[in-house]
């Protein structure tokens, strides 16, 4: 049985309809159980060597840093990837940004 998708080949939540998980959705989804384990500001591998760990090229493994850095869970600081904090919401509101911030439980910081 051949397995291979034509470019227009309709793709749900990361997944071809022929079932195969793609190598970088595969690496994505451990790279997901890292940035949990590490916690917020902790600092992912280098993409060399995500690449020799996962046995994946290093094209692939950008792509799934690149899904995680749009979904938020990422960030990059320096020439690094650091797992991101949660992302601040402010709600429609009357209230300063500082009151919006201190209802949230966080302190409010000039960065």
């Amino acid at each position: 049985m051949n397995y291979q998708t034509s470019p227009g080949a309709p793709v749900r939540s990361g997944i071809p309809e022929h079932g195969r998980v793609p190598k970088y959705y595969a690496v994505k989804a451990k790279l997901a159980l890292m940035v949990d384990e590490l916690g917020e500001g902790g600092l992912l591998p280098t993409e060399r060597d995500l690449a020799v760990r996962y046995e994946v090229s290093r094209e692939t493994v950008r792509q799934a840093l690149r899904e995680l850095l749009l979904e938020g869970r990422l960030r990059r600081q320096g020439r690094g990837t650091v797992v991101a904090g949660p992302k601040l919401e402010q709600p429609l509101s009357l209230a300063s940004y500082t009151e919006g911030v201190r209802r949230q439980g966080r302190r409010p910081a000039a960065v």
